[in-house]
């Protein structure tokens, strides 16, 4: 799963986020055109879904979305078989689901 920093064309397209996987905080900086894997998923036969929650800011404000992976989220994904969420003006658009998550403030 990648989060990709789209907000070109604004005064300051910066971003910062932290997705927290097992208590793992760990905020990231982003400019446009930066991607970030945010959760690597590899189906070893047991593990049928993982989880985490991402939080993200910028001058829009923020925006709390979930990240949930399971075996056939990358088939949403094809022909990359890599999902993602993209970083607009508008908030963040989660591209398979066609889901946006607007900026709060």
């Amino acid at each position: 799963m990648v989060i990709t920093n789209d907000l070109f064309g604004v005064k300051n397209g910066n971003a910062g986020f932290v997705c927290a996987k097992g208590g793992n905080k760990v905020w990231k900086k982003s400019k446009p055109g930066d991607r970030y894997v945010v959760v690597e998923f590899k189906y070893d036969g047991k593990m049928r879904h993982t989880f985490t929650h991402c939080h993200l800011r910028s001058n829009f404000g923020f925006v709390n979305f979930p990240v949930s992976v399971h075996p056939d989220t990358s088939a949403q994904c094809y022909p990359s078989y890599v999902c993602g969420y993209s970083v607009r003006k508008d908030g963040v658009f989660y591209k398979p689901e066609k889901k946006l998550y607007r900026w709060k403030s």
